[in-house]
């Protein structure tokens, strides 16, 4: 999952802020932004921070334990500015190695050939 803000409708009311700290920030400017948070991805990286970028914040990813109150924070946004996005990103397909066709063993006249010295030995050859 990913998030971002659009900050020209944001109210700057903070709830976001208050109750998922990990991703949400409050901007100089008193808009929310987003971020992505050390304990959970090892740098700590603050999306739109300076406030100088009109518009959308980019897209930060999301921790697995925070989905849920991610969307809870969207649903009582009074901005209504959070979007959310659910799809998975795209991992190239590995290509598969088709195997060759199907094809019928080749033939032998071994069975043939015992056949013959079988039916020598018995005499009905």
């Amino acid at each position: 999952m990913r998030v971002r803000i659009e900050r020209e409708v944001c109210t700057g009311a903070g709830d976001c802020a208050r109750s998922v700290a990990d991703v949400f920030w409050m901007a100089e400017d008193g808009l929310a932004t987003v971020k992505e948070e050390e304990a959970h991805f090892g740098t700590t990286t603050v999306f739109g921070e300076d406030g100088s970028a009109p518009g959308f914040t980019e897209w930060a990813r999301v921790p697995v334990s925070l989905e849920e109150a991610v969307e809870a924070a969207a649903a009582d946004c009074p901005g209504t500015c959070i979007l959310i996005d659910r799809s998975e990103p795209e991992v190239p397909a590995e290509p598969v190695d088709e195997e060759p066709a199907a094809t019928p063993p080749p033939r032998s006249s071994i069975p043939k050939r015992i056949a013959f010295r079988v039916r020598r030995l018995l005499g009905r050859a």
